[in-house]
């Protein structure tokens, strides 16, 4: 689901069937990043590695 979601796939909740939207973690040092949907019914955590140049 993930994968499909971050290659730009619409993936609806399962729950209220609302559209999943999915905001990275970013390089200015942020390890979180989220995928939920309007409703919040889905609401999971991602955590990365951001590996500095």
């Amino acid at each position: 689901m993930i994968k499909a979601l971050l290659a730009g796939k619409t993936i609806l909740c399962e729950h209220c069937g609302k559209a999943l939207s999915a905001k990275l973690p970013s390089a200015k040092g942020d390890v979180v990043g989220t995928i939920r949907c309007a409703k919040g019914c889905t609401d999971i955590e991602l955590e990365a590695d951001i590996a500095s140049n």
